[in-house]
């Protein structure tokens, strides 16, 4: 099958506009909305780790502790009895999601315990951040930063801006960034393992983690969140307050054997709240928590990104448009199908991502398609508009409206413009005493004259179904049976041509005494013909041409002598009606061997009941 570029280009085309639309920012939105939805339904799915275990500084801790710790911050003993005490329930690790980056200068031995405690018990990991190359306050140099911060070893002399925990051993106690990166609408969808600024690479706080306590570490520096649960608060929790004071009165702590504790704050005047696929706003320490579970897991959630999503919507659109027929010239129920095939493998798509931990990226591998419709749809319209113009400036010319309007459904006007033999009645009306009338009148007035004649007979001529083939001089030529079929063909010819006598009485009547002076002939034949477009490129008519016509002309030519109205045997034959005929005999036609039988009406002309012209319109 040979392929041209004007079958490639639409469907590349389509795909490159696809893709400048997707960069917007609503179609981005859009993208996210959908994928942001995929999250929550993965979360809802999913369960979280109960031995990650978060330890709430909550609204309730900071009132139920002022009286005796202050005003936050509270001294750092408090953080030590804690540390303690957990251990002593059985975690395997406590991790601070809390900054402890100044020294508490007014209760120095505050810190020293915390220290103490956190070497006694260690590992433990402390919160650090990275305070991104824009900050006012000063960088520090390599050398001023703890070797266990580092990703890895580096030539790298900084400097780097960065606020470091001012208690703990950082060789036992490893300190990591908690720097959380949210997308440019500020909703955290991806987490970053490490930072880098002036060459240096900064851990994170649950890179950290795996790392020091021996588990694998990723080696993307930036993986997808996989939430856990649709609640704010997913894991396992228990307030600050309640656990210290379980400690300071000797009660026992809840069984806390091989977890991983996390201490935070919920606390609405802290500040700590971040806004994820999950929640508007959540407190940050359950996003840490969620990564630690993904990490210890080995959890992530994958996808497609845009480039790759729309390179594969691109494929498969273009083999959906040559499938189709090639370009978007196909027909359009083939064409839309296709497309929708492929809106069916998107949608079985998304629930296969559902349940794989995948982002399907829903809009930017619809787009294309999408497109490509919604062009098949634009395109097919334009192409039946001028569908319909061709057939109106065709057909016009030549058949009633109403006929024109049955051709337009038919959908099928190259086989109708297409010369093809079939069987017709062909009616051939002439003015006698047009040459003289013509040498007494001017030639305005002849003109006038014939423009309102054949405005009358056409009319009739359609009213009964038919289709005006040409004007000949003073003559008119019509035919019924093309290009519809009409089984009562005969008759509807015949009951046109009693009409337009009737119609041409009327119009003489209607004229000056001076151009009354006037007569009409009309002769009918029904036999095969060829019908169609007939002509040059320059010029092309419908019309009939054969025998039929042929002898059509030469019947009308004899009713000079025989009579007003004549029609042939073969048209006598084809009525379906009870039409009052009368033989006027046989005659020795030219052109042919064997005499015509010919015949005209009897009576008043009358034109009997047929069930089948008056709701049959062609």
């Amino acid at each position: 099958m040979s392929i041209r570029w004007s079958t490639i280009l639409p469907p590349l085309i389509i795909t490159m506009l696809a893709w400048w639309l997707g960069q917007l920012p609503p179609i981005a939105d859009f993208n996210r909305t959908l994928n942001d939805w995929a999250v929550t339904r993965i979360a809802a799915a999913s369960q979280p780790d109960p031995d990650i275990v978060v330890v709430d500084i909550d609204d309730a801790s900071l009132h139920d502790l002022a009286p005796v710790l202050g005003q936050w911050p509270w001294p750092r003993s408090a953080h030590a009895y804690l540390v303690e005490g957990l251990h002593k329930a059985g975690a395997a690790t406590v991790i601070f999601d809390l900054l402890l980056s100044e020294p508490d200068v007014y209760r120095p031995e505050s810190d020293a315990f915390l220290e103490e405690t956190l070497n006694t018990h260690a590992p433990n990991f402390l919160a650090a951040l990275w305070l991104g190359e824009h900050s006012p306050i000063p960088p520090r140099n390599l050398k001023d930063i703890p070797a266990s911060l580092l990703v890895e070893p580096t030539n790298a002399t900084g400097p780097v801006h960065l606020l470091l925990p001012a208690v703990g051993d950082p060789e036992k106690n490893p300190p990591g960034l908690i720097n959380f990166s949210g997308d440019d609408d500020g909703v955290l969808r991806q987490y970053r393992l490490w930072y880098e600024e002036n060459g240096v690479r900064l851990a994170s706080l649950p890179f950290q983690v795996l790392r020091f306590l021996n588990m694998d570490t990723p080696k993307e520096p930036v993986y997808r969140i996989k939430y856990k649960g649709t609640s704010a608060f997913p894991y396992t929790t228990f307030s600050y307050a309640d656990l210290l004071n379980r400690i300071m009165t000797g009660k026992p702590l809840p069984d806390l054997d091989d977890a991983w504790v996390i201490i935070g704050t919920s606390a609405s005047g802290l500040h700590d709240l971040r806004s994820t696929p999950i929640q508007p706003l959540q407190p940050a320490v359950y996003l840490l928590a969620t990564v630690l579970d993904n990490l210890r897991h080995h959890e992530r959630l994958s996808g497609l990104d845009g480039r790759t999503a729309f390179l594969i919507a691109g494929m498969l659109t273009l083999l959906a448009t040559l499938l189709g027929g090639g370009g978007f010239r196909g027909r359009l129920l083939r064409q839309v199908g296709y497309h929708l095939l492929l809106w069916s493998l998107a949608l079985l798509y998304v629930l296969w991502s559902l349940s794989h931990d995948w982002l399907p990226d829903v809009a930017h591998l619809l787009a294309p398609p999408f497109m490509a419709t919604l062009l098949v749809v634009l395109m097919a319209g334009y192409e039946e508009a001028v569908r319909r113009r061709k057939v109106v400036q065709l057909f016009g010319r030549f058949l009633d409206p109403r006929v024109v309007r049955s051709l337009l459904q038919a959908r099928d006007e190259k086989r109708l413009m297409q010369p093809q033999q079939c069987t017709i009645t062909v009616l051939f009306s002439d003015i006698r005493g047009f040459t003289t009338l013509s040498e007494k009148s001017s030639p305005d007035e002849v003109v006038a004259l014939l423009n309102a004649y054949f405005a009358r007979q056409v009319d009739v001529i359609f009213a009964h179904g038919g289709t005006l083939d040409k004007f000949i001089g003073d003559a008119i030529m019509a035919f019924w049976g093309a290009p519809i079929a009409q089984h009562d063909q005969a008759d509807r010819a015949l009951a046109a041509a009693v009409e337009m006598q009737k119609v041409k009485d009327e119009f003489v009547a209607s004229l000056p005494p001076h151009l009354r002076h006037f007569d009409v002939g009309i002769g009918l034949h029904t036999g095969p013909a060829v019908v169609g477009m007939v002509g040059s490129d320059r010029r092309v008519d419908y019309t009939a041409i054969g025998d039929t016509v042929n002898l059509a002309s030469r019947i009308e030519g004899l009713t000079k002598s025989l009579a007003p109205l004549l029609f042939s045997d073969a048209t006598r034959a084809a009525l379906t009606g009870q039409w009052a005929c009368r033989s006027v005999g046989s005659t020795q036609v030219k052109g042919r061997e064997k005499p015509v039988s010919l015949f005209t009406l009897s009576g008043d002309g009358a034109i009997p009941d047929i069930p089948a012209m008056k709701h049959e319109e062609g």
